[in-house]
């Protein structure tokens, strides 16, 4: 890729884009640091700051301390293609990994239980082979040029009935649209590093759990396999806290606030429907819209999953600067809801099942999702995601 055509067609098309966001940002900021990396929250209006899984922590921290009290770990990754209706090859991709220990390993009696957990997390634009100009527009030779946050997270989870996940973490920044030359001479604006702080909390009731310990009601569990959870949540995060890139104007600091409700409908551990509606609010510190007012993003999401395999979800995204309104929609097809149930019903009797593939039958899972939005009736952008997930 020619490094002038990246910055006269890729950068617009984000601006175009994210142009509420952008706009409040500011012109040369890390709009990179916006862009979700996750196939869930781009379908459910971004609103998932309250939502506790490993692959979110984007949004909160915290909700890789909720994640560590019923988890050991998770590792994922996932990609898509930013530009694809735009004949440009530019991946948006995410990893993760992280581990977790909580107390209820050493004494699964005790009546309360604490977890720690530590992730590694990278999100990365890819541009490609870009070929670079000098100070006179004649080529430099080429160089990979790219853009990433790779953060390290810390996390606390403490459950007592009621569950609560502390976290926070530090990024480390790097925007490469420019060659860094040789020796001592100065480092171009097109290459630039920085760091970012996040912090987060999250509060969840699971109201099956809460009446068990408290109420002692095991015994409406032994008349039925099916089982009725229904867990309410909030969460509050801060992100982007930091001096921009290179020491430039500040990141795109902001507020996240928000609420979920999940019900989970399961038979003999088998997860049969899933439902999960969201809402959040996001304030930013420093930004402001065309109005001069404090920027502001709300949105809102509706999850609904069949049996661990089929998701589909809607939502909406919307900011105080009239330009963005956006109802956003987003499918998944995920292979763990087929392959537990194969195990569970089919498999788990069976002594000739290596252990491994027991494990990799209730703990892997590969799916595709694909996620668009519309604005005015009209589709603005649709992505295409592949990901693979394993959870132990």
């Amino acid at each position: 890729m020619n490094f002038q055509k990246l910055k006269f067609f890729a950068t617009p098309i984000l601006i175009v884009l994210f142009a509420a966001r952008a706009a409040a940002v500011g012109e040369g900021e890390p709009i990179f640091l916006m862009l979700s990396p996750s196939a869930r929250a781009n379908g459910m209006g971004e609103a998932l700051v309250a939502v506790a899984d490993a692959e979110l922590t984007y949004f909160n921290p915290a909700a890789l301390g909720l994640f560590a009290l019923d988890y050991l770990g998770a590792i994922g990754w996932s990609s898509c293609q930013l530009f694809e209706n735009y004949a440009l090859d530019v991946p948006l991709r995410h990893f993760y990994a992280n581990l977790g220990l909580d107390s209820r390993k050493f004494d699964p009696r005790q009546s309360f239980n604490a977890a720690v957990a530590v992730q590694y997390r990278s999100q990365m634009i890819d541009y490609g082979e870009t070929e670079g100009r000098d100070e006179n527009n004649m080529p430099s030779g080429t160089f990979h040029s790219y853009e990433y946050n790779r953060a390290m997270l810390f996390a606390f989870g403490f459950e007592y009935g009621v569950e609560i996940g502390l976290g926070g973490s530090v990024g480390f920044l790097r925007s490469h649209l420019a060659p860094r030359p040789p020796g001592g001479a100065e480092i171009p604006d097109g290459d630039r590093t920085g760091r970012s702080f996040d912090m987060g909390a999250q509060l969840r009731v699971p109201l099956r759990k809460v009446t068990q310990k408290f109420w002692h009601w095991d015994a409406l569990e032994a008349m039925s396999p099916l089982a009725l959870e229904i867990s309410p949540s909030i969460g509050w995060a801060r992100l982007n806290m930091g001096e921009g890139l290179g020491g430039s104007k500040p990141l795109p600091e902001c507020d996240r606030y928000g609420a979920a409700v999940a019900l989970e409908l399961t038979y003999q551990d088998v997860h049969l429907v899933d439902l999960l509606w969201t809402r959040s609010l996001t304030d930013h510190a420093v930004a402001e819209n065309h109005a001069g007012e404090a920027f502001e993003e709300k949105g809102w999401g509706v999850e609904i999953m069949l049996a661990d395999m089929f998701s589909y979800r809607f939502g909406e995204y919307s900011t105080n600067t009239p330009e963005i309104n956006r109802k956003t929609f987003g499918i998944t097809a995920q292979t763990i809801g087929l392959t537990k149930a194969l195990y569970e019903f089919r498999l788990k009797e069976r002594n000739s099942i290596p252990p491994i593939l027991q494990y990799l039958f209730t703990h892997c899972s590969m799916s595709f999702s694909t996620s668009w939005w519309e604005t005015s009736n009209q589709i603005l952008e649709e992505r295409d995601w592949a990901e693979i997930k394993l959870i132990f």
